[in-house]
């Protein structure tokens, strides 16, 4: 068992992501108005990430992502893999999907990141004795890098700074790697017939609740965030996709259409 305290953190910390991803959802893109489609999609993804959440915690506490030193159970490869195939597929297919994506401006998918800082719960539970130190050092250091620089990158790139640009798509990739090294450590410390590391000390805690929240929701979410910033990255001007229109000489009116041109960057 994960001391309490520790466990309270966890627990507290993956609320209050859900909360942030669904709150950045909902409002990151506030000063854009969009199309109707856009508007119902941006309304059933934050229900859809809240019901997700909700969801992970509910097999979570059930034990269904436990694993054993006898058995393989992929409970929590599915928990990570198939919402990133699922959020990859959608945005592929579904427009106004990526309509609602282009209305969230660069910076914020990148220092929304900061979370990323969290990852010291892995070294603190190493340091008790809960962890084995081949996991929680790569996994929880790497994290906490990523989480420092996320706000930097992040206001560096919405006041243009020279390089900024470089550097987000640096950043991102970065951050990729960083949780796909995380979780191949989880893979070999964890107790299974793949544990091939701290076989002294198996990473049982990185599969049941409530650290098990981290691979089965925060790491396909920031998966996610990191693929969809690379997106946008790709535009000249990454920002909300507008097109303007003006009646009478006096004001104007912006709305968001999934094939409309790229604009400048949105602030952070």
């Amino acid at each position: 068992m994960i001391a309490a305290p520790l466990a309270v953190v966890v627990v507290v910390s993956m609320v209050g992501l859900a909360g942030l991803y669904v709150g950045g959802i909902l409002w990151g893109a506030r000063d854009v108005p969009l199309t109707p489609e856009a508007e119902a999609v941006r309304s059933l993804a934050a229900l859809t990430v809240g019901g997700w959440a909700v969801l992970a915690v509910l097999l979570a506490a059930r034990g269904t992502f436990a694993t054993h030193a006898d058995r393989f159970n992929p409970g929590v490869l599915v928990g990570l893999v198939a919402p990133i195939l699922l959020g990859v597929l959608l945005f592929s297919t579904v427009g106004p999907l990526r309509t609602l994506a282009r209305a969230i401006p660069v910076p914020w998918l990148i220092g929304i990141q900061v979370y990323r800082v969290f990852g010291v719960t892995f070294v603190i539970a190493a340091l008790q004795g809960r962890m084995p130190y081949e996991f929680a050092l790569a996994a929880g250091l790497g994290d906490m890098a990523i989480g420092v620089l996320a706000p930097l990158v992040a206001i560096g790139l919405a006041r243009g700074r020279r390089g900024a640009r470089a550097l987000a798509v640096a950043w991102n990739v970065a951050g990729i790697a960083d949780l796909v090294v995380a979780v191949t450590l989880g893979v070999l410390t964890s107790p299974s017939t793949f544990q091939a590391l701290a076989l002294g000390h198996p990473n049982a805690a990185i599969t049941r609740f409530p650290f098990v929240l981290v691979p089965v929701f925060a790491v396909p979410a920031s998966v996610l965030l990191h693929v969809l910033a690379l997106w946008r990255l790709r535009d000249p001007a990454p920002a909300a996709s507008v097109s303007r229109s003006r009646s009478g000489g006096t004001g104007s009116h912006t709305t968001v259409h999934p094939s409309a041109p790229r604009a400048r960057p949105g602030r952070f």
